[in-house]
């Protein structure tokens, strides 16, 4: 064949048939090349994370913090979930290459074994096979990629326990944190308030005028509007509306499926918390801890109380309540240990994603249908609204029909017997009066001319025609208008800069020893002298000054040797010199109960960081591609 091929070469035959077999080549292999490249939503050193992966983190994300209270799909944006998820699965498999580098490996025996020790697959204190295909099955998941992820899981902690066990902390670290933590300071201050120089000052005419001159753009006043209009609102029709004894009845029978209510569990928790960074030992001591307390709670009569004093969940101050629970609300093993108790009995202890839990059943409400009788109530109200509503469309296609006739909003308000309502001015961005903010009703407002009157909008389930009034363009307003505003602005300027010079010269004062120190300052200024009280460097609060961080990061750099900070500070609307009164150190003895807690939870946040620096850094030095147009 090839030699077939060579002797007829230049044939157009053989040209013909290379031509078809190129074409073939570049369609199959150029096609999945770009399939691929589609397909793709970020590499990690030319491994591929796929578009369906990615979207299944994501999604596995959001319900993640779907279980949480306050979720919000706000919350989705705020949180920036998508970029969270993408960067969970860059992280993941770099992680996993570099446990590769290293020859870090998980044995077959080695899984099978921590899946025989998870209590999800446990019946009795041993592995159940049913109850671990049971699991499977509910997740839609098979055994090996199940498997794999668990293997996964495993190297990442192994690798992340390698890096972990190297950080250290030497008693001095954990003395220095602690005191930084916990030790106190009170301060004394003086404040330089511009109020106290209001009075004396009274800008001329001319300051005045400059000020608009130089800045008439800031007064510059937007485009406004000024209508009348008519509101078809359901509300207002709710009165008029009748409903027949049939009417419920036939609403009833159609509607049977609504008055199905599933089984609900009036529930209470407590929750010991753990996070993904905890290790084994402080897992461990956390699983003491809630069976020391499910110990307790057995014995007691009060869930509630215990709730108030343990729970480290957001209904803790609720002692413990979530309400009424439905199925598919909460995570799994909640779930299934929720709905096996009976009421009054208390659940074991339950591992969940958030930590172990001790549940408490107060109701049951078993699965049923409302009576006729028991859905009356909710019935009329759903009919009444549908009623309402529909006399209200009505009617604003009643008025539509005349308004097309006859112009005059006023004269159809008279005949139909309707409240014809005008606004004062407003812009686009304001709040409408009477109405409130509405850029459907402020978009057809200034879309209209003179006199015009808008066709039928609805918005936030009402109904509107506008006429439009007057119409006033954007303007720089004439200075008497603003004469006023102008003069506040340059005397609370002034009054600023009187107080800044003030709190200055008197700094200067305090540091050439010219009168004593801060108290005779206050007295010589007339100033009452003030003091903070102690309180600690976290947060941006100081008591009696308000939130204000440069305050509180100058109060700490104070010293016995250096006792006044070098500068006035300007905050909350005033200046302010500084000083110390009192630097309160640590007490040995609360230092020596807390130590032990305390070095804990600092050496989990040094591992932490020690770890999340190493992923910066392989990161860094990796070759990774995001497919922006794939997000």
């Amino acid at each position: 064949m090839l030699n077939f091929m060579r002797k007829h070469a230049g044939s157009w035959m053989i040209k013909a048939l290379l031509g078809a077999i190129i074409v073939v080549f570049v369609f199959f292999y150029g096609w999945g090349f770009k399939e691929k490249r589609a397909n793709t939503v970020a590499s990690v050193n030319h491994t591929r994370i796929s578009i369906g992966e990615y979207q299944k983190h994501y999604k596995d994300l959001i319900n993640y913090y779907r279980n949480i209270d306050g979720f919000s799909p706000q919350l989705i944006e705020t949180l920036n979930l998508k970029q969270k998820a993408l960067d969970s699965l860059i992280n993941k498999l770099l992680i996993l290459q570099e446990a590769k580098k290293l020859d870090i490996t998980v044995g077959k025996e080695e899984l099978q074994r921590h899946i025989a020790q998870m209590p999800y697959f446990q019946k009795d204190g041993h592995f159940d096979n049913t109850a671990y295909l049971r699991f499977l099955k509910y997740n839609r998941t098979k055994p090996n990629e199940f498997e794999e992820k668990l293997r996964q899981d495993l190297l990442t902690e192994k690798l992340k326990n390698l890096i972990q066990d190297s950080v250290k902390l030497s008693e001095q670290e954990i003395y220095d944190n602690y005191a930084v933590k916990n030790e106190e300071i009170n301060i004394n201050f003086i404040q330089f308030n511009p109020d106290r120089f209001k009075d004396k000052i009274n800008p001329s005419q001319k300051k005045i005028e400059d000020y608009f001159s130089n800045n008439s753009a800031q007064f510059r006043v937007s485009p406004q509007v000024k209508v009348s209009y008519l509101c078809f609102d359901e509300k207002n029709f709710l009165k008029m509306t009748k409903i027949l004894p049939q009417d419920i009845n036939d609403y009833y029978k159609s509607n049977l499926r609504q008055f199905h209510q599933p089984k609900m569990v009036k529930a209470r928790h407590i929750l010991i918390k753990t996070t993904p960074q905890d290790g084994p030992e402080v897992i461990a001591n956390k699983k003491r801890k809630g069976g020391g307390i499910l110990k307790e709670a057995e014995k007691s009569k009060d869930f509630p109380s215990l709730a108030k004093k343990y729970s480290e969940g957001p209904s803790a101050k609720q002692g413990g309540n979530l309400g009424y629970i439905r199925k598919g609300q909460t995570v799994k093993p909640f779930e299934d240990t929720v709905f096996s108790l009976k009421k009054g009995e208390i659940s074991p202890l339950v591992k969940t994603k958030f930590g172990f839990h001790i549940i408490k059943v107060d109701e049951i409400k078993q699965a049923g249908t409302k009576s006729l009788e028991e859905a009356r109530e909710e019935i009329v109200s759903r009919l009444k609204k549908e009623k309402a509503k529909q006399m209200s469309v009505e009617m604003a296609e009643e008025v539509a029909g005349q308004i097309y006739q006859d112009n005059d909003l006023k004269k159809i308000a008279k005949e139909k017997g309707l409240s014809l309502k005008e606004t004062d001015y407003f812009t686009r961005r304001d709040n409408i009066p009477k109405i409130g903010k509405d850029n459907i009703f402020a978009s057809a407002a200034f879309s209209l001319e003179q006199d015009e009157v808008s066709p039928l909008i609805e918005s936030n389930g009402k109904y509107y025609f506008i006429k439009l009034i007057e119409k006033l363009p954007s303007h720089i307003p004439k200075l008497p208008e603003v004469s006023a505003k102008i003069k506040t602005i340059l005397i609370d300027n002034e009054a600023l800069e009187k107080a800044r010079k003030n709190a200055e010269e008197s700094l200067v004062q305090l540091k050439n020893n010219e009168g004593g120190d801060i108290s005779s300052l206050a007295s010589r200024l007339q100033i009452k002298l003030e003091d903070t009280g102690p309180f600690k460097r976290a947060g941006e609060y100081v008591p009696r000054i308000g939130n204000a961080g440069e305050v509180k990061h100058a109060s700490f750099s104070l010293t016995p040797q250096h006792t006044c900070f070098e500068k006035v500070i300007h905050t909350n609307g005033a200046y302010f010199i500084i000083c110390l009164k009192e630097k309160k150190d640590i007490e040995k003895e609360a230092y020596k109960k807390a130590k032990n807690k305390f070095s804990e939870m600092l050496l989990n946040q040094k591992q932490e960081s020690a770890f999340n620096n190493w992923l910066d850094y392989l990161r860094n030095e990796a070759d990774v591609k995001i497919n922006k147009n794939r997000l």
